[in-house]
């Protein structure tokens, strides 16, 4: 076999962090090929409560916005504070998942809110 390209180590992490949030009850969107800010967005479910007749009281869920980096040092300060604004502009969270620096670190996933 050939050696794994950068592309195909990000796509693996990204679905590596997709499943992770997906156990934890999270529903998620995977942005194919991304060339934007976020590369998966995800949700959890806000709940609907009767107060009354047809009438129901939203709490809303919570969006997280995620960049997914193999190496925490790609993610430039730029991308970092572009990632941020558009979070703070939609009224969501900004994230970023990254491995453990060092060796032996391969499965140690990382999500750190920016």
């Amino acid at each position: 076999m050939g050696k794994t390209t950068s592309y195909e180590r990000g796509y693996k992490f990204e679905l590596r962090v997709r499943k992770h949030l997906e156990k934890e009850g999270w529903w998620v969107i995977r942005s194919a090929q991304s060339r934007g800010l976020a590369d998966l967005a995800a949700f959890w479910p806000g709940i609907a409560v009767n107060v009354g007749r047809d009438s129901e009281y939203l709490f809303p869920g919570q969006v997280m916005l995620i960049a997914c980096r193999t190496d925490k040092a790609r993610f430039s300060l730029q991308e970092r504070q572009g990632l941020k604004n558009l979070a703070r502009h939609l009224g969501h969270e900004a994230w970023l998942a990254h491995r453990a620096p060092g060796k032996g670190t391969k499965y140690a996933l990382y999500l750190e809110e920016i």
